[in-house]
This record gives C-alpha cells, structure tokens and sequence, in this order.
C-alpha cells in the first residue's frame, strides 16, 4: 500500500501533467503527406498491411496513449503492418472540407499510398468512430479499392438511435450555421461541452475514483493521459458539417441517400469481409446504433464483437489488450482470408 508521500507524489505530478506521462511513444515514420494530412507507419511493424482511419473530430493518440497502453504497440508486437491516418488539425483553410475532400483527395490516395510502401496488392482498413463512417463511404463509392477486409470500431450507422442528436437536428432545431465561428469551422469546444452534457456527473465520478486511487501511479498515468485526451478535441469543417447534420437529421446512411461528391452510395454493393466492434454502455456510439450494420450492409460477409464497456474502453486498458485487440487479432488473421491471400499470390507466381 503507498504511503502518503506517494500519495502526494502522484497527486502533484497529476496536477502539473508532468513527468506521468510518455505520451505517443511508439515510433512512427511519415511515408505520405497531403497538406496537414499525414500516413503514419508504425516502426518495425510487419505483416499484412492495416490502415486505421480516425475520427475527425478528436486527435489521433487515443491509439498510442502509454506504453503498454497502446494500440499501435499492440499491433507491432502481435505481427501487423500497421498505418495510422493522422488528419492534423483543422483550421480556417479547411473551411471547404467535405466528404468527398477526406475521403476522394485523401482517403482513396493513403489507401494507394499503403499499397506502393507495403508492397501488398490489397489490404485492411480500420475506421474508428466517425473515420469507420468515412471508411463505409469509400466502399460504397469505389467497389474497385482493394479493401477485402474492414474494421468498424465504436461506429454509428442508425442516427435515429442517437437520441440527443435526433432531438437536436429535428425539424431543423440544429443546423450547421448555429454551431460555426468567425473561421467557418465548429470549434473544439463546442465537441468538449457536448460529451459533458451527455454525461454531466462523469468528470465528477472519473475525480472520485482517482482520489481513491492515487496511491497507484500506473492507474494515475493512465488517468491522466485518457483525461487529457478525451478534452482534446479539434475544430469541425464548416463544410463537413453542413453535410452531415442533414445526414443525421435524414437517417441517410439507412435511408440509402447519401453522395459523395454528387455519387450514390450504394452500402448493399459492399461484399467486403467486415467486423463491427461496438460496445454495450456506449453513450456516443449507442449500442443500436452501430448494431445496425447488419441492415446497413447485407451483403457483406459480416462479423460482429460485443464488449461490456463505454465508448473509450473499447481501445485502451485491460479490456482492449485482453479482449478487443486479441479479437481484432484473430479476425484480421482468419484461416480463410490467409488461403485467400496465399491462394492470390500463388496465382501471381504461377
């Protein structure tokens, strides 16, 4: 048990926010850029090629939060070639971001980008949250991209089932010029103030629990890391926004209505191996809302993996290295996909 020097010891470290944590710690190497957008590898990683596709709204190191503590670690260790889209920080001259802007002019090109460093002729992608959204829309654009296989993290496809944002878009209560400022773009902390409001008493809760806890400076590392990152968010694009809340308000992914640069997207064409990973006590991502992807994408050969947890377990701590990840893991190195892969390169070879 810690004394109460080390109590203190953890506590102050805490407040200052120094020398607790060794955040991003796993080496990356750029391998492409475009404007801000960088494609991250993962140092030393080797294996089938996976590109993670992260949300747009919150910054990229939830996957490489500790040591330890890290997705990106994780996968480097457990023998995969892992790339992480880093979609910088978006600013005034991103005002004019839309969808097809990340997923034509970026998305498409870091997929091509994965192919030419890794060598691979296909490879697996990884959407989290709003990039699992962006992900889906690639596919359902492109049947060509040579994506067999798609990760679908902590996803929402049913907007319905999202109850603050139904209430909010409903009858054009909520619209895009309501939430901009003087750039065009939402501001990070219109994000910050609305995660608070959807779970008022958690910061209160989450300070509890670290009072009690302060004698265990690895609870109190990880604590203060997955703090820091959770109200660490960054500006929206105005554009992106005046897309989307339509989008939400409409149910456009299930309606079928959504376009990308004027295109349909047609979600009952993707025939994709898919895994939608989601979890039960979400309050971002509701369970019926990314438990509707078996009717968003029929055809596809689709596999689903339930967790007991909130939207940000999913992919840190003990719950991700002991359940999540070892099941990312296995589905990604499934016998069937290996002959498939083995059964393609022998045919190059022949």
């Amino acid at each position: 048990m810690a004394g109460p020097l080390e109590v203190a010891r953890n506590a102050f470290d805490y407040v200052r926010g120094a020398d607790i944590c060794d955040l991003c710690s796993t080496p990356l190497d750029d391998v492409w850029t475009s404007g801000k957008v960088r494609l991250r590898r993962v140092r030393g990683g080797e294996g089938p090629p996976l590109l993670i596709v992260h949300s747009l709204i919150s910054k990229p190191y939830i996957f490489d939060l500790l040591p330890g503590n890290s997705v990106l670690e994780w996968l480097r260790d457990h023998g995969h070639d892992a790339y992480l889209l880093d979609w910088g920080e978006t600013d005034e001259t991103d005002v004019a971001n839309d969808l097809a802007t990340y997923i034509d002019d970026y998305l498409r090109p870091a997929v091509g980008a994965v192919r030419e460093v890794s060598g691979a002729e296909e490879i697996a992608m990884l959407g989290y949250c709003l990039g699992g959204l962006l992900a889906l829309l690639a596919l359902a654009t492109d049947e060509a991209l040579p994506v067999p296989d798609l990760a679908l993290v902590a996803t929402p496809v049913d907007f319905a089932a999202i109850t603050a944002l139904r209430r909010a878009t409903r009858g054009g209560r909520l619209e895009a010029e309501h939430l901009v400022d003087p750039t065009g773009n939402i501001p990070a902390r219109v994000f910050r103030q609305a995660f608070r409001a959807l779970r008022p008493t958690n910061e209160v809760a989450a300070l509890v629990t670290l009072a009690d806890r302060l004698g265990d400076r690895a609870y109190v590392r990880n604590h203060h890391a997955l703090n820091r990152w959770t109200a660490d968010q960054i500006p929206f694009a105005g554009a992106l926004a005046r897309e989307l809340l339509p989008v939400a308000r409409d149910n456009a992914f299930l309606a079928g209505s959504v376009r990308v640069g004027g295109r349909p997207a047609c979600f009952t064409g993707i025939r994709a191996r898919v895994l939608a990973i989601m979890a039960r006590r979400d309050h971002l991502c509701p369970y019926p809302s990314a438990s509707a992807i078996d009717r968003l994408i029929p055809n596809a050969d689709l596999s689903t993996f339930e967790i007991d947890s909130g939207h940000v377990a999913l992919f840190t701590g003990s719950r991700a290295r002991e359940h999540t990840l070892p099941a990312l893991h296995d589905w990604l190195n499934h016998t069937e996909r290996k002959e498939a892969r083995d059964g393609r390169a022998a045919a190059r070879d022949a």
